[in-house]
């Protein structure tokens, strides 16, 4: 009678990705460590295989694995898409996913804030160790934050009101956030069915959607997620367990401390030079080389604009920004010194 194959223990939600990986592999009856090394490519090419293993790995590899060839990034759309119903799902139950992603295609509606980031960090070392630690922050959003263009808020509010939030009330816009909206509105949604109050911000842009993400007072906070596309201000420190805030004093927020999120106002931390990133640097939305984008829709594409390899989000209005005055990394060529005590 031939030997029953082992499978593993199942892991804890919290462990790494690579267990993961191997616990669902495992009960699918494949054995990668009994594969020769030579059949490795064509079962890495089967789709259904290749979205299992990237359902398990962080953002940053599904978008690199997007890279290699056509069916693999057909699989890594999936995977993204498959974490972004998951990451919403308190706020917009399954059946009425479909709906809001339509909403996103037909208002310009934008997701980002806290929700945003913890789905960037899905899977990744920085969610497992804050996990672990008992943060709940990283796996539980306070609220669903969406921006709006200009003129599409009353849309948005309707579309939310239509599937069960109530309550709808103006909000003061926070910050350096304050020249960039019109409108902010809050709204709630009773706990039903087992699921939690949910919460949901709706902030409308005095023009694109990029003037409110830009002027976020965070790196953290500077990420914006399309019906097309998902976009990144500073994508080298959405997995990093510090986060860089603006040193313009007239914003006045308190730091927080301790666990695996912390915000510093200066960046004289940074590794190597800060080359496009420099926090002190003026940067433009139109030809930003460091300004980093994913397409995770393959059924929506972003439409082109007037100007040669840009998209109709980015170009729509030309955004001047930067996020500090200063620079305070001794290898960047911006070095002005060390930051004198606050």
């Amino acid at each position: 009678m031939p030997r029953r194959k082992k499978i593993p223990k199942q892991p804890g939600w919290y462990e790494s990705p690579l267990i993961l990986q191997e616990y669902r592999l495992a009960h699918m009856g494949i054995d990668l460590s009994r594969m020769p090394f030579k059949q490795a490519a064509e079962a890495f090419g089967v789709p259904e295989l290749c979205h299992a293993i990237l359902m398990n790995t962080d953002v940053y590899t599904i978008i690199a694995a997007s890279r290699t060839n056509k069916d693999t990034r057909k699989a890594a759309q999936k995977a993204f898409r498959t974490l972004l119903e998951a990451t919403v799902k308190p706020f917009i139950f399954h059946d009425q996913f479909p709906g809001f992603l339509k909403t996103m295609k037909e208002t310009g509606l934008g997701l980002m804030g806290s929700l945003l980031r913890m789905l960037l960090m899905s899977n990744s070392a920085l969610q497992i160790d804050a996990a672990r630690g008992g943060i709940t922050r990283f796996i539980r959003p306070d609220d669903l934050n969406v921006v709006v263009p200009f003129g599409a808020l009353s849309k948005t509010r309707d579309y939310f009101s239509k599937i069960g939030y109530t309550h709808f009330h103006s909000l003061v816009p926070w910050g350096t956030y304050k020249h960039a909206v019109t409108h902010v509105i809050g709204a709630f949604r009773p706990a039903r069915l087992g699921e939690r109050t949910c919460h949901v911000t709706i902030t409308e842009s005095v023009g694109n959607i990029m003037h409110v993400v830009l002027a976020g007072p965070m790196t953290c906070w500077m990420n914006v997620l399309t019906a097309s596309k998902v976009y990144c201000a500073y994508p080298t420190l959405i997995t990093n367990s510090t986060t860089l805030r603006t040193d313009i004093r007239t914003v006045d927020f308190p730091r927080r401390i301790g666990g695996c999120y912390n915000t510093k106002v200066d960046n004289s931390e940074w590794t190597g030079k800060c080359g496009r990133h420099c926090p002190a640097m003026p940067r433009n939305s139109i030809g930003d080389k460091a300004l980093a984008s994913f397409g995770w829709n393959a059924g929506l594409a972003t439409p082109d604009s007037r100007f040669p390899g840009e998209d109709s989000v980015l170009s729509s209005s030309i955004i001047q920004w930067r996020l500090s005055e200063k620079c305070y990394n001794e290898r960047c060529p911006n070095y002005v010194g060390r930051r004198p005590p606050l």
